[in-house]
């Protein structure tokens, strides 16, 4: 467009476009193969760590008097089978 001459007037009209290119980039990046794989296993990597964070943090709970969930889930299954 600028080796034509034909810029835009207005920020509104340069903006536009703008965005529809980037739209454009971006639903081929989400669609491509390596995005996706990338993601999977970010997520995959998420789910290790926050799996490995709770188990770290009830094992440092157990060392304090705070009572755990596994602790109230067990208190609460004696209390059904008492009932």
């Amino acid at each position: 467009m600028a080796e034509e001459g034909n810029l835009p007037k207005e920020t509104k009209e340069s903006y536009a476009i703008w965005i529809k290119i980037l739209e454009g980039h971006y639903i081929n990046l989400f669609k491509s193969k390596e995005y996706t794989d990338v993601l999977h296993r970010t997520l995959n990597q998420m789910n290790d760590f926050i799996i490995i964070r709770n188990k770290t943090l009830e094992d440092f709970f157990q060392s304090l008097p705070i009572v755990t969930h596994k602790e109230i889930d067990d208190l609460y299954k004696e209390f059904h089978l008492l009932k």
